[in-house]
């Protein structure tokens, strides 16, 4: 007979005289069990021992008598002594299925138990004595084994089958065995994932990719396991990983820690999970993909998702710095680039009001290199052009004429005076005047260059004084007229029109 364990007796008053007060709890025994007997004498007491067992899963909302497949669940094995006397020589025996995933086995007592996965066999230690329920209020009458397992993620029942021996044998060994069988029940989950990061980006730079899973339901799903394929697969060691992820190179897929159950419900039903590496040198692909423990999903063509990030042309120029600073009256300019492609030229740009800007010079390029370069120029005189702030650029040409610009920098000269050389007219038709008026007596040299630093004029003129220049010779553009000469060097915008 199957019973559940007894926690306390009944106490009864108005019993017979010809009954001992061990004769009487007999029989009380013997009404519960539904055994149909009378007194008993003291030598007739004997043990009574039954077993029982339960499972629970950690979600209660399963059906009764099932779990979800992955979910926790805890077998609960009960031995219990609800007869007259002491049992002794108790001998239990356990059986589950083979290759469960047991967490953990406790068991009441100093009393040992342990689980063999390759036969499915619980062994118990026997023990020398399990008192009567009618003896002992401590607990110590009852046997307790926890096992907490994962229920696995097949259509297979899980059954427990349970049984007790002990000298001498107890009067009905109908209920010395048990067995109980715990349904394994599928969620229907709709899981979906997708994964975002760049379109495109520059071979070297890094590239941040995020993938999101979302359980649509409308149940939960278990030990949910988002990936990402990376093609090609970055080498090891230069993939950023979130905590519990980790990345196989050989074959490009990166595992996130896994999820033991995500809710339908919204708010609590998405993971995201981002990783980061530089961009290759060709075109890549991420492929989002995500998988549980069994369930149903109505919907698998979003359980995956990819992105393309194309590979960005290389810069003509990196510009690694560009600075400028003041030098006295000169604004100083120092630039470096980390590596050249077909670079023709850096023209200098120079405005005072940081929207017009014309071209005070001209660096030429490298053309094409991978080590640093330097460059530095000097804008002499900038100073004394009667502005406190002065603005700079570098109009970086290509050898088939594209253009790009750099940032714009600024330079604050804190002592400045006006220009002491000028043109007039400027813009010029044909012909323009040199006004070296201010300059210190002595011979300077005069330079005219176009935008490209080559030199279409140049002359040595005496100062103070002013010299006409003739400039039809030159196709309409702009121009740069240095003044070198007695610690002066001056550089002017000159337009011919």
């Amino acid at each position: 007979m199957r019973t559940s364990p007894i926690p306390h007796y009944y106490i009864v008053r108005g019993a017979a005289s010809h009954c001992s007060r061990r004769c009487f709890a007999a029989l009380i025994v013997g009404l519960l069990l539904n055994l149909g007997l009378s007194c008993f004498s003291a030598a007739q007491a004997q043990p009574e021992l039954s077993v029982f067992i339960t499972t629970t899963g950690s979600d209660a909302d399963a059906p009764v008598g099932s779990a979800w497949a992955c979910d926790i669940v805890t077998l609960s094995f009960f031995i219990t002594n609800t007869g007259t006397s002491t049992a002794t020589n108790v001998v239990a025996t356990l059986a589950l299925p083979p290759n469960l995933n047991v967490s953990l086995i406790t068991r009441t007592g100093n009393n040992s138990a342990s689980y063999n996965p390759v036969t499915g066999v619980v062994t118990l230690s026997p023990r020398a004595t399990l008192p009567s329920l009618f003896q002992d209020d401590s607990g110590q009458a009852n046997d307790l084994t926890t096992i907490i397992f994962t229920m696995p993620n097949s259509s297979t029942a899980v059954t427990a089958s349970g049984s007790v021996s002990s000298t001498p044998a107890d009067l009905t060994p109908g209920n010395n065995s048990f067995s109980f069988s715990t349904q394994v029940v599928i969620p229907t989950a709709d899981l979906r994932t997708a994964v975002t990061g760049p379109a495109s980006a520059a071979t070297g730079t890094t590239v941040t990719y995020t993938h999101t899973t979302t359980n649509g339901g409308p149940q939960r799903a278990y030990n949910v396991v988002p990936t990402l394929t990376l093609v090609p697969a970055p080498a090891a060691g230069t993939v950023s990983l979130p905590s519990g992820a980790t990345y196989n190179a050989s074959t490009g897929v990166v595992t996130f820690a896994s999820t033991a159950r995500l809710d339908a419900a919204a708010g609590s039903n998405i993971l995201s999970n981002s990783i980061s590496f530089p961009m290759s040198s060709a075109l890549v692909t991420v492929t989002s993909n995500v998988g549980s423990c069994l369930r149903t999903d109505n919907n698998t063509p979003n359980n995956s998702a990819s992105r393309t990030t194309q590979r960005q042309p290389p810069l003509p120029v990196e510009l690694k710095a560009f600075e400028v600073s003041a030098l006295g009256r000169d604004a100083v300019l120092n630039w470096t680039t980390a590596s050249e492609l077909r670079n023709e030229r850096f023209e200098i740009e120079r405005s005072f009001d940081a929207r017009s800007f014309e071209g005070v010079g001209t660096e030429r390029g490298q053309g094409s290199s991978t080590r640093p370069t330097d460059y530095r120029f000097i804008d002499a005189g900038a100073g004394r052009q009667g502005y406190p702030l002065v603005y700079y650029r570098l109009r970086q040409v290509d050898t088939d004429g594209t253009a790009s610009w750099s940032p714009v920098r600024v330079v604050k000269f804190t002592s400045f005076t006006k220009a002491t050389v000028a043109l007039h007219p400027n813009p010029a038709p044909g012909h323009t005047t040199l006004d070296l008026t201010d300059l210190s007596a002595g011979a300077y040299q005069v330079w005219i260059l176009d935008l490209m630093g080559r030199q279409v004029g140049a002359d040595v003129l005496a100062a103070p004084s002013e010299h006409p220049l003739n400039i039809e010779h030159l196709l309409p553009g702009t121009y740069v007229v240095r003044v070198v000469g007695q610690n002066v060097n001056l550089a002017l915008s000159l337009v011919r029109n």
